[in-house]
């Protein structure tokens, strides 16, 4: 009975004990969300519209603490002069010249869907290895917290996963499978129909799986429209 008492005791005074330590560990817990956070935009092409809305969101970030930079293209730095919060950080000359961004949207409007996803990845993604190990070293000297990558920068978000580094990839097309609504065509190949109001189950289907020529036509003619588009020319 006394050994069993004593047991009790014991147990007892060891909770008391581990209690307190846990009491003693909570309240040593300090708050880091709010300490400035040093966050790294990644864009290498694509112009003001891929740029300057992501600019002014940061822009808000830096005035309430948060240490913000811009890596980017010499051809695309300009951007920053209106975001003096912002610091920006070349990544190198230009990837393409005026006259290559004019020469490539007409040719990638002819080009049938298939055609233009190969051409897409060779034209744009000819520098990712360099680009990759470009992200990597600058995450590390900048000390990068969060890295902001344009859907356009591949090698930034798989630089940061890498690292495992947080992220966040921006876009100025809602077409990722999280960004739209279910009635909303994302589907560059057949934009004609920008929504699935008053389009049978047919004619979706038929768009989708059987006439690719039609979704070809529909795509072209975003190409066509976006090259007509005086936003293109703010690329310059």
């Amino acid at each position: 009975m006394k050994l069993s008492t004593l047991s009790f005791a014991l147990l007892t005074a060891a909770s008391y004990i581990n209690l307190g330590s846990a009491q003693e560990n909570v309240l040593d817990l300090v708050q880091t969300f709010r300490e400035p956070k040093n966050i790294l935009f990644s864009v290498n092409m694509g112009g003001s519209s891929h740029i300057v809305w992501v600019l002014s969101i940061l822009e808000e970030l830096a005035a309430r603490g948060h240490h913000v930079k811009f890596f980017t293209r010499d051809d695309h730095i300009r951007f920053a002069k209106k975001f003096p919060s912002i610091e920006p950080i070349s990544s190198g000359p230009g990837i393409f010249t005026k006259e290559d961004y004019n020469r490539i949207l007409p040719e990638m409007i002819s080009m049938d869907s298939v055609t233009r996803a190969i051409f897409f990845a060779d034209t744009f993604g000819n520098n990712y290895t360099e680009e990759y190990y470009k992200h990597r070293d600058i995450f590390n000297t900048e000390k990068v917290d969060l890295a902001v990558c344009d859907h356009f920068t591949m090698a930034c978000s798989d630089a940061a996963e890498a690292a495992g580094l947080p992220f966040v990839v921006t876009s100025s097309l809602a077409y990722s499978s999280d960004a739209t609504a279910p009635y909303v065509n994302v589907d560059l190949i057949n934009m004609h129909h920008p929504t699935s109001r008053g389009v049978s189950f047919f004619t979706r289907f038929n768009d989708k799986k059987i006439d690719w020529s039609q979704g070809h036509n529909g795509s072209n003619g975003l190409l066509e429209g976006l090259y007509q588009d005086c936003e293109w020319r703010l690329w310059f």
